[in-house]
């Protein structure tokens, strides 16, 4: 594997860890944990995809650094205020979902398939180095605004409850959603912005999109 498994492809930083307990999944190679606290690091040699626990004996400030080749990493629910990955050029998967989060550098993520970011307070999001992108969710946050125009393998898109709160604001988003087919049409939800009820939603059918309210499980037609 030579030097990059040695390399430090994440650091996660904790404010807080609930009973002194952080736990998350993920998936990779030769990955070494520094949990920060001075103690020994826990090392998964080899392939390793599965969950990963640690107990801190109080609840206070922590830098997690972690070293290896990471392609999944779930990390949600865990007081998060920071998460660098520009070093994990591999990760395919990135779940962060209900967290502090208020920036999140993607830069150099361009293998990412999958990206949850849902329940944070972003307020701007830059997804235009992630071109193999399939699935996005970052709903719960706090933009206003939205482009996937690079994105142009995107196949579902969640972006509900944001402050996307003109209807001229979700239709210039409609106009970057990538052309999509008959047959495989792609889904967006846009509930709880105050621009969904406006928007002009032919914008998105006429590129084979279904534009939907999640939280009343409607169409828009």
């Amino acid at each position: 594997m030579g030097s990059r498994g040695k390399n430090i492809v994440a650091k996660v930083f904790v404010t807080t860890a609930i009973s002194g307990i952080i736990y998350f999944k993920m998936e990779g190679k030769n990955i070494r944990i520094d949990w920060g606290d001075g103690m020994p690091a826990t090392v998964k040699p080899g392939d390793f995809n599965g969950l990963i626990t640690y107990y801190y004996p109080g609840s206070s400030a922590r830098t997690i650094t972690i070293s290896g080749v990471l392609s999944w990493f779930y990390l949600n629910e865990l007081g998060i205020t920071q998460i660098d990955v520009r070093d994990a050029p591999e990760l395919l998967l990135l779940s962060c979902q209900n967290n502090y989060l208020t920036s999140l550098d993607l830069s150099r993520n361009t293998r990412l398939r999958w990206l949850g970011c849902d329940g944070n307070s972003l307020t701007s999001l830059d997804v235009s180095k992630n071109t193999a992108l399939n699935e996005l969710t970052c709903l719960g946050n706090s933009l206003s605004s939205l482009d996937v125009s690079a994105n142009t393998k995107l196949e579902w898109l969640d972006c509900e409850s944001n402050q996307i709160d003109t209807a001229d604001a979700i239709d210039d988003l409609f106009d970057t959603l990538p052309p999509r087919t008959a047959d495989d049409k792609g889904r967006i939800y846009i509930g709880g912005n105050g621009g969904a009820d406006d928007c002009d939603v032919s914008i998105a059918r006429d590129k084979n999109w279904v534009v939907l309210r999640k939280e009343i499980k409607s169409i828009i037609n």
